[in-house]
């Protein structure tokens, strides 16, 4: 005779199958390894497998009186292994913030063969390996969870956590008007939010700052002066505003 006992997952029913040959219906017992009789039938399930019943196991088709040689043989469980969301970078991630506009590529990591699937916002739902946002927007913010199998075995499930920070409106600048050039000045930025305000001009450089003092205005910071925000690593458009420098 022979047995049939494939490998299940963890916590599904096992189920052993002898193949022989007889005149008639044989009765047909099933041992574990401590020589205990589970049982009579064929096919036979153990229910739920764990692993205290990854274990020898022997089958005896008697017949008529007449029993054949107990056949020994083993079974496998197939235990879920946990599977991984990694980023662009192949680092392991549980959370991430990009701008509004970026792109973003996370990709699920696992055991070979694994059949992937992917479920985030906006009914996202693909069974990619890789989920990829192109010119993401902040409604892309949520749980991105990759789930998995093996065959028929699931696997442990992954998540990360994307927010999309909305891009800053561009600051309110004042200040800008017709000076004589060695005068006392200064510009002024306002946001309606909790960034900062980065200035430049190719004389001063860039400043850092809500206000821009300046002393003795020479002629050469004459021009255009550009300001934007950084919120939460975002930036905001650009605004700009013209200092004339009238000379003495």
């Amino acid at each position: 005779e022979s047995v049939s006992a494939p490998a299940v997952c963890l916590g599904n029913d096992a189920m052993f199958e002898v193949a022989y040959e007889s005149a008639g219906a044989a009765e047909i017992n099933w041992l574990n390894a401590s020589g205990d009789t589970l049982g009579i039938g064929n096919p036979f399930a153990i229910e739920n497998a764990g692993w205290d019943d990854a274990q020898a196991y022997t089958v005896i088709v008697a017949y008529n009186g007449c029993q054949s040689e107990p056949a020994a043989f083993e079974f496998d469980l197939v235990p879920p292994e946990d599977l991984e969301v990694i980023d662009a970078n192949g680092d392991p991630i549980d959370a991430d913030q990009i701008c509004q506009g970026d792109g973003w590529e996370i990709t699920g990591t696992g055991p070979a063969g694994t059949n992937w699937n992917w479920n985030g916002p906006l009914n996202l739902s693909t069974a990619n390996a890789s989920v990829t946002l192109n010119n993401a927007q902040p409604d892309a913010s949520g749980w991105y969870t990759v789930s998995g199998s093996v065959g028929t075995c699931p696997m442990n499930p992954d998540s990360v956590y994307l927010e999309v920070y909305p891009t800053p409106e561009a600051p309110v600048l004042t200040g800008f008007d017709e000076i004589c050039e060695g005068s006392d000045w200064s510009l002024s930025g306002s946001t309606n939010g909790s960034g900062t305000i980065h200035w430049f001009h190719p004389f001063w450089g860039d400043f850092e700052g809500t206000d821009w003092y300046f002393s003795g205005v020479p002629l050469g910071a004459d021009g255009t002066y550009e300001a934007y925000v950084i919120e939460s690593n975002c930036p905001s458009p650009i605004a700009s505003g013209i200092l004339t420098v009238v000379p003495l």
